[in-house]
């Protein structure tokens, strides 16, 4: 266990090997660990910039550990931290300007515009609505109901009737 304890990140020693040096460790020791504190007690030994930033992800497996400390290695490489434990090798390179690719490619896709024809609305289409009514229910007719109905007097006629009906104060 003081084993586990004092083991460190050395100088250079990337994360994964780290992580997997350490796990081999642990391996050998008689008391057993549940893996969230074998997670802690390897993030204790890991570099201060990776134990610091660990501390407010909190990774549940050591899948996860090593696939974070691996991408925030990269990125701090990357920044050119020249103190960092580890200087870009040539495979992250080739790695970093895969993604940069990547990266423009969708970024020219998503720049791309399709030109679709725009329809005219110049014609307009009426469309007729049938209204469905019970024989129960009362309905007004709608004034175009009422203009096309043959009334049983002349046009002329209606002046007259008006003037009686304002008369009689029904109106």
């Amino acid at each position: 266990m003081i084993k586990l304890t004092n083991t460190k990140q050395q100088k250079g020693e990337p994360v994964i090997d780290y992580i997997n040096r350490w796990r081999a460790l642990s391996l050998d020791c008689k008391d057993k660990l549940t893996e969230l504190s074998a997670i802690e007690m390897c993030t204790q030994g890991m570099h201060w910039e990776l134990f610091y930033i660990l501390q407010g992800i909190k990774p549940r497996t050591f899948e996860e550990l090593e696939t974070r400390t691996h991408d925030m290695e990269l990125s701090i490489a990357n920044r050119g931290a020249k103190d960092f434990l580890v200087q870009r090798t040539r495979s992250d390179k080739n790695e970093i300007n895969d993604t940069k690719r990547i990266a423009n490619s969708v970024l020219n896709e998503s720049m791309v515009v399709q030109e679709i024809p725009l329809k005219s609305f110049s014609q307009r289409k009426e469309i007729k609505y049938e209204r469905n009514h019970d024989g129960d229910e009362k309905r007004c007719p709608t004034l175009k109901e009422r203009q096309k109905k043959v009334y049983p007097f002349p046009d002329f006629d209606v002046a007259d009737m008006l003037e009686q009906l304002l008369e009689k104060q029904l109106m």
